[in-house]
């Protein structure tokens, strides 16, 4: 049996759906598997146990059992048959659906990995009315570019009025279609790119737009150019990465 809470206000998270379900698991079905339900019984009904008509009389269906009447399938005692019927008890189940795919409940999810991290997601940004911090790392995994351009950009557009929101990313559209206000460039110290105080990891902060024409003489990677030329040579593949694919789209 299932039952839904579409009466609720669920406005607050806008393409999502919440409800409520309830009914027997996988103990239903082992239950019925040591009992005879072929033979049109007291408690049979249409090929399945009648739950409903065994917890109004339960005596009967002991006397039934114990009598032989009821019968159940070779290999089974009528005593641990008995205690497990009598005490099964419905789950309850929260699903939600999401551009008309579902996820939890007793069905099998039709959300795609990335359905699911979009879904989360949505659940994070809108969860609570409080202020505190938000830290994200890289929700781009499992979700495609239009998803995350459609979907995630506008959110942290619109929630980063309420909150700050720290975010790890490699995906050009989340940083700068978010208008981050404050970039972090992260440089661990390796043969190719060296930190010149030869410390594991370096950093260099300040806005998209600050920008410094590479210098070729300089020794340490982060100081070499602005923040502007990092991100297009680190996200997305940087600036070779976008001509081939200028060129492979013939984009003029």
């Amino acid at each position: 049996m299932r039952t839904n809470i579409e009466k609720a206000d669920q406005s607050t998270i806008k393409g999502i759906k919440f409800g409520l379900e309830y009914g027997f698991d996988e103990n239903l079905e082992k239950v019925t598997q040591k009992i005879n339900i072929k033979e049109i019984k007291t408690f049979i009904e249409k090929g399945k146990l009648s739950i409903d008509e065994i917890r109004e009389k339960p005596g009967e269906f002991l006397s039934d059992l114990y009598s032989g009447e009821q019968k159940i399938i070779k290999g089974n005692e009528k005593k641990p048959v008995a205690r497990d019927v009598l005490s099964l008890t419905e789950k309850i189940l929260f699903n939600a659906e999401m551009e008309r795919d579902k996820i939890g409940g007793f069905s099998e999810p039709t959300m795609t990995p990335g359905k699911r991290a979009l879904f989360l997601l949505r659940l994070i940004l809108f969860e609570s009315e409080d202020t505190w911090p938000l830290l994200i790392d890289q929700p781009e995994d499992d979700l495609d570019s239009r998803s995350i351009y459609n979907d995630i950009v506008p959110f942290l557009k619109e929630k980063k009025k309420e909150r700050q929101i720290i975010m790890v990313s490699h995906n050009a559209n989340l940083v700068i279609g978010s208008d981050s206000e404050q970039v972090i460039v992260a440089n661990r110290d390796g043969t190719d790119r060296k930190n010149a105080d030869e410390r594991q990891f370096n950093y260099l902060t300040g806005s998209l737009e600050y920008s410094k024409t590479r210098d070729e003489d300089c020794n340490d990677t982060l100081k070499s150019q602005g923040v502007c030329e990092h991100a297009c040579e680190i996200l997305d593949g940087g600036k070779i990465a976008f001509e081939q694919r200028k060129n492979r789209y013939n984009i003029k």
